[in-house]
């Protein structure tokens, strides 16, 4: 793609996604894969940061620590807006070609 981070988000957006994807790898731990930026960024639709995040399990305990990080960042005026999918869930969809699963794989960009 050839985008940088810098050249898509704000000073607080980055700021956000830091902070974002630091309490995922807290959170998790070595059940984080992978988080990417996808969405109105990547398309230049407004403010906001629609991320999809992969795991290895759906385990409650990190889910709700990670939302609860999104809304302490909604308090700081920032969106984010994570779509949570385990590893073997994202791989399925990819194998059945659901739309959504395969622009995230092409399209959306590495942050974690």
């Amino acid at each position: 793609m050839g985008r940088e981070l810098a050249d898509l988000l704000t000073p607080a957006e980055a700021r956000a996604l830091r902070r974002f994807v630091d309490e995922a790898r807290s959170a998790y731990g070595g059940g984080l894969v992978e988080v990417r930026l996808y969405g109105r960024r990547l398309r230049g639709e407004g403010p906001g940061i629609d991320l999809f995040v992969v795991v290895e399990r759906d385990e409650p305990a990190p889910h709700r620590a990670l939302m609860a990080v999104v809304g302490e960042i909604l308090d700081d005026d920032v969106v984010v807006t994570p779509v949570v999918w385990t590893r073997a869930r994202y791989q399925a969809l990819l194998a059945q070609g659901v739309v959504s699963a395969v622009e995230m794989a092409e399209r959306g960009i590495p942050v974690s």
